[in-house]
Parts: structure tokens; C-alpha cells; sequence
């Protein structure tokens, strides 16, 4: 993640960036979907609370949330991410995908999709050979993260 946020900070001396990273509801939900889903593997009940760590630029902080809360709003929380993030997109001139892992985020090919769906540029910094659906969506792949920085650098005073 350190990684990620030192290249949007990069990134944000040609372009205005908009981090779907720096919005932390993702992180609650994962947190609830590990713990749901690790109650279930062992056939248990999921316990009444569960804490979560949200790694804020300021510091880490730690809440305790409410099962019967995440219940409730979990489905709602779900399709509010992918709709803003599907939103920004849409305000957006162009799609940078900063991925240096190798196992790829659903939610990353999903916003190459809509970024190419809504004829935007998609660039995308992936350092291992792309499955066809990566590939198909980008404009533009480096493997090379040097060779990324300057392909941006480039585009942003085309």
C-alpha cells in the first residue's frame, strides 16, 4: 500500500488523482467479509463485534464494529463503492492502474472495463505477463515502472 499511495503522490504532479485507496469503507467490508466467511469455513456463528484497523495517512486507527450493523448495511456498502468508483471513472480523462502484484484486484480489470467502456485512455503498470482480459482492456501496459512513470509524464501534456 505504501508503495501505491508514494506513486499517486507521484502521479499527482501531472494529473489530479482520484484514489479509490484513500477511502477506507473498502477496508471494513474486507475485514467483515474475512471474518463471515472464516465463521462459516468452521461452521460457527460470526461473533457480535469485530474489530478493524483502518490504516489512515495519519496513523492507524482501530474500531469495533457491530455484526448485526454489517449485516444490514453490507450489501449497501458493496454497490456504493463500485458505483463511486464506476463515477470517478466517469470524471475522469483517463485510467492508471497501479498494480505491482502479481494476484490481480477484480475491482482493478472491472475499472480497466469501464474505463474502456467510457473510451477513456486505460494505462496500467503491471510487472508480470497479462492475462488476455488485462491486456484487452488497456490502452497502454508497462512492465517497466521507469517506463510507466515516462509514459505518463508523456501523456500528461499531450
Amino acid at each position: 500500500m505504501e508503495q501505491a499511495f508514494e506513486f499517486a503522490k507521484w502521479l499527482s504532479q501531472y494529473y489530479v488523482v482520484f484514489n479509490p485507496l484513500t477511502i477506507y469503507d473498502w477496508n471494513i467490508i474486507k475485514e467483515w467479509q474475512r471474518i463471515a466467511d472464516e465463521a462459516a469455513e468452521k461452521g460457527k456463528q460470526t461473533p457480535e463485534s469485530f474489530q478493524c484497523e483502518v490504516p489512515y495517512p495519519s496513523g492507524p486507527r482501530v474500531y469495533t464494529c457491530d455484526t448485526a450493523e454489517m449485516k444490514r448495511i453490507v450489501v449497501d456498502a458493496r454497490y456504493q463503492i463500485v458505483h463511486r468508483d464506476y463515477k470517478m471513472i466517469d470524471s475522469a480523462d483517463c485510467v492508471v492502474v497501479y498494480h505491482p502484484r502479481k494476484e490481480i484486484s477484480v475491482g482493478a480489470v472491472c475499472e480497466m472495463v469501464e474505463g474502456k467502456r467510457a473510451v477513456k485512455k486505460v494505462y496500467a503498470y503491471y510487472p508480470f505477463e497479462p492475462s488476455p482480459w488485462l491486456a484487452y482492456h488497456a490502452t497502454k501496459i508497462e512492465r517497466d515502472e521507469k517506463s510507466f512513470r515516462a509514459l505518463l509524464e508523456r501523456a500528461s501534456t499531450a
